[in-house]
């Protein structure tokens, strides 16, 4: 997935309060995984996980749809080697 700030993504984030989707302009990227973040639920830094995120900037991006990284979804080579202890290379 290629995301860069100021993209809209449709989500779908079960939180506390809801599970509904939502579409949010990206505001940012979280600093130890590459995930964007977004202004939501009264956060302004809500951080979406890839495997959330159905639509960029109007475009299907689910599983089934051309454009899907299957290696991000669950947060790419740079996620897996930092939670194991190496550092990602950034």
């Amino acid at each position: 997935m290629n995301i860069k700030v100021g993209d809209r993504i449709t989500f779908r984030a079960i939180t506390r309060h809801n599970s509904a989707k939502a579409t949010r302009m990206v505001n940012g990227f979280w600093l130890d995984t590459g995930n964007p973040t977004v202004r939501f639920e009264g956060c302004g830094n809500f951080v979406v996980r890839l495997h959330e995120i159905s639509e960029i900037n109007g475009e299907d991006v689910s599983p089934e749809s051309d454009g899907y990284d299957a290696g991000m979804a669950q947060g790419g080579d740079a996620y897996v080697d930092f939670m194991y202890g190496d550092s990602p290379d950034w």
